[in-house]
């Protein structure tokens, strides 16, 4: 990967996102079953394997075999688990293969792509398998819990021309798209500051799952699943507590910022640009929930080359999170599930409609209540209404066909993935992490601030 000198930030982003995965070849979809012919033509049906077919991996295997039944442009050819139960029930379900071991289904000719539904600790290992295998991959977020192998997962997706779709499914919620838009145009002034949480909070605790009874070393393949023996974690003896729970300790990841964080990223960058930090620094503490070895209150910072800071909370013991917003100098964008809102500061209000006007952007004007310190103020905003747009498997799909780059592809996953592990190892290692966007690499010693004038 070639390193260049970044200019402005419009520059800089540009540039990264030119070089995300190009030159994909178009290569031959696998061979089809003769189901749904007479809805769409077997060159265009995509042949998926499943691997992992527990809560997450069985979502996607009912909505594709449904997909199938309704469209007839996919169907699931093939699953994989580890545990015997969920491997029977899939098979069921989809009326495909079946197989134990997932380098099984990745040797087989009717496949295009694969679903990566397994815990967090084996993302890395089973996408880079399947990009060797010749596979396009929809790997679950994260797309890995670990810097270098982000890296590999990028490099070896554009060596071997994958389309690699990590499966934050929000990051194609369209009004992330509109928010974008909004920043494009300028009217929000200089960027300083998105803010954005995933917040939660349970009497029970949080990811407590079921541990259901017929899970035995019987029917549970627990040193493959565990993963000791591919030295992806240290030896531990079968544990059904770990082996539902695997989201509550350190072993599998990294807690909140695994689970969700890395989703509200995502998005985030979909609306502020793309690009690498340079500083994470977090805090936080494991003040309720003992029955884990992973904190429960998280709020983390991430300082961008291009002078904007990000802020997240992922706390799991108080459902209270702070709104989506991006602020900036004049105005400040908030994102809501259905509608993004445009206000100015009040410094800027005057001749605000004009320069959203004059900018493009089109909705409707409306009166809101904005805060300003300790009080609420009523101001004419802009407010753009979401639009549809293709789901995030739809998206996957389309791009295994064109061999486009997806919503979410492989460098965006290494971009995210060096944000939300530098946050993970600033709260384990209670210090402040700091990254060379242009050499990729973490720093050792502590540079000096930039953009900082001094007398």
């Amino acid at each position: 990967m070639k390193d260049e000198k970044k200019t402005s930030r419009r520059q800089f982003l540009q540039r990264v996102a030119g070089g995300a995965i190009a030159g994909l070849g178009v290569p031959m979809l696998a061979k089809r079953s003769s189901a749904a012919e007479a809805k769409v033509a077997p060159s265009h049906r995509v042949n998926i394997g499943i691997i992992g077919v527990g809560w997450r991996g069985g979502t996607h295997l009912k909505s594709l075999v449904r997909r199938s039944k309704e469209k007839g442009d996919v169907q699931v050819t093939a699953v994989s688990d580890l545990y015997a139960p969920r491997l029977k029930q899939a098979k069921a379900i989809c009326g495909g293969k079946g197989f134990h071991d997932y380098h099984e289904l990745l040797a087989q000719e009717n496949v295009d792509g694969v679903i990566v539904a397994v815990p967090w600790h084996w993302h890395a290992k089973i996408a880079l398998d399947a990009c060797e295998a010749g596979k396009d991959v929809y790997v679950e977020t994260p797309m890995t819990i670990d810097i270098d192998d982000a890296r590999k997962v990028y490099e070896t997706a554009k060596e071997k021309k994958r389309v690699v779709q990590v499966g934050n499914q929000m990051a194609s919620y369209d009004e992330y798209w509109r928010a974008k838009e909004v920043v494009e145009s300028g009217v929000l002034g200089k960027l300083l500051i998105t803010e954005a949480s995933w917040c939660r909070n349970s009497r029970e605790g949080q990811w407590n799952y079921e541990i259901r009874p017929n899970c035995t070393p019987e029917t549970l393949d627990w040193e493959t699943w565990h993963g000791a023996k591919y030295e992806l974690t240290p030896p531990r003896s079968f544990s059904t507590e770990r082996f539902f729970r695997w989201r509550k300790y350190r072993d599998y990841g990294g807690g909140s910022a695994s689970d969700l964080l890395c989703h509200t990223l995502g998005c985030l960058l979909v609306m502020i640009g793309r690009e690498f930090p340079q500083l994470v620094t977090t805090t936080g503490g494991q003040f309720v929930e003992f029955d884990r070895d992973i904190y429960d209150t998280y709020l983390t910072m991430i300082e961008y080359p291009s002078q904007h800071i990000v802020v997240m909370d992922g706390t799991m013991i108080n459902e209270q999170g702070r709104p989506e917003m991006i602020r900036g100098h004049e105005a400040t964008c908030f994102v809501h599930p259905d509608v993004v809102i445009v206000a100015p500061e009040r410094p800027f209000a005057k001749g605000f409609r004009e320069k959203c006007e004059e900018a493009g952007l089109k909705g409707e004007w409306v009166k809101v209540a904005v805060s300003s310190w300790r009080r609420e103020r009523q101001i004419e905003a802009l407010r753009i209404e979401k639009q549809p747009r293709p789901s995030h498997m739809d998206n996957f799909l389309h791009c295994i066909r064109t061999r486009e780059t997806p919503v979410e592809d492989a460098f965006a996953g290494y971009q995210i993935t060096v944000a939300v592990e530098m946050g993970v190892t600033s709260y384990y290692q209670n210090k402040t992490m700091h990254f060379d966007p242009e050499r990729q690499v973490l720093l050792k010693e502590t540079p000096p601030r930039t953009h900082q004038i001094t007398y």
